[in-house]
């Protein structure tokens, strides 16, 4: 359905498709942290700024392209992603909200506007994604990158769902229950919520990387505090 739509939408309408797929891999993220774990996390959204940054320095520094450049800057990530989750093992609820929203403005405030990371207020370009050879960036209207997008969207969202099912999920669902019953059963609690950010931290990368490749000057405004909020 998304490619059927991405083929006979306009130019306008393409373009916002495409974002409301990127959103929707970024908010996939809180699926697991939330929906799974119970966990709350507000800076799912800076996650993805990483991401995009270091995917423009993985390009244009290290001259390593799609889909394995993609893949990297996800994995940095997880890096401050498991630095943001680490207070979940002593917190929750609302004082863990507040802890992840402080990282959130630290990212915005030491990172994002870190000219040499970020490039300022002109912002960082980045390089068209190309697999075997073919284009895969906004040429051709945009119906290349739009497909991509589905595709990648689709497989996150399909990790996801078979995720819930899995023995791991059903670990993720049990300390949302109760974290007391489920180290009882002996479930490592702190190992399931560590486990839970550095998926969320992959996934909301994986966005961030899309966003990028869609923008194509990733600039700081895009990941602001407000934005996470």
């Amino acid at each position: 359905i998304g490619i059927l739509a991405l083929l006979v939408a306009s130019a306008d309408y393409r373009s916002a498709i495409i974002s409301s797929l990127v959103t929707a891999c970024i908010c996939l993220s809180v699926v697991v942290i939330t929906g799974y774990v119970g966990q709350i996390s507000l800076a799912q959204n800076a996650l993805a700024g990483i991401s995009a940054f270091m995917l423009t320095h993985i390009a244009q520094s290290l001259g390593i392209g799609f889909p394995l450049g993609l893949i990297l800057a996800a994995l940095c990530s997880v890096v401050v992603g498991l630095a943001v989750g680490l207070p979940a093992v002593r917190v929750r609820g609302v004082n863990l909200a507040v802890t992840t929203l402080a990282t959130a403005a630290a990212l915005d405030a030491l990172v994002f506007n870190n000219t040499w990371f970020s490039g300022g207020f002109t912002g960082r370009n980045v390089r068209s994604p190309h697999l075997f050879g073919l284009n895969l960036g906004l040429s051709a209207g945009g119906i290349r990158f739009g497909i991509l997008v589905v595709v990648v969207v689709a497989l996150v969202g399909l990790f996801v769902a078979r995720l819930r099912n899995d023995r791991l999920g059903r670990a993720f669902l049990a300390v949302r229950s109760n974290e007391r019953a489920a180290a009882s059963i002996g479930i490592d609690v702190a190992r399931a919520k560590l486990v839970a950010f550095s998926i969320a931290a992959f996934i909301a990368g994986i966005g961030g990387g899309l966003l990028a490749y869609q923008q194509q000057n990733v600039n700081p405004a895009s990941f602001t505090l407000w934005t996470s909020l």
